[in-house]
């Protein structure tokens, strides 16, 4: 059986950082480059340290003494430092959200497709 425990994750809205979606082929069953650029903004890394340090803060309250035994993630060494704590951050991002802010492309066969190989949008 797997270790029982609790999990508390911190999560960043309105993230100043934005991504890239970029065609690499003029051929629509190629799939484009997707960069999420997480955390390239300064401040979003602020932030996120800001709400990773709340979430260690609450997990080593008294009131958790009887429900935590130790902290799997971040590790200290993780937690020692804002450089570390950024690495860590970075490495172990996720979303949670749909990619947003383009059209679905793909061939004329796609009914779900609104961007079609004609580069006109599909009615």
């Amino acid at each position: 059986m797997p270790p029982l425990g609790i999990r508390m994750m911190a999560s960043l809205e309105l993230a100043l950082s934005s991504g890239e979606l970029r065609l690499t082929s003029t051929d629509p069953d190629e799939q484009p480059f997707l960069d999420y650029r997480y955390f390239s903004e300064q401040e979003d890394l602020r932030r996120m340290r800001e709400a990773v340090r709340q979430c260690v803060s609450l997990g080593d309250h008294e009131e958790f003494n009887g429900i935590i035994d130790s902290r799997l993630e971040p590790t200290d060494e993780e937690f020692s430092s804002d450089d570390n704590l950024n690495t860590y951050m970075i490495r172990e991002a996720k979303t949670g959200q749909h990619i947003s802010g383009t059209c679905k492309m793909g061939p004329d066969s796609d009914d779900m497709a609104v961007l079609i190989n004609s580069e006109e949008l599909e009615d």
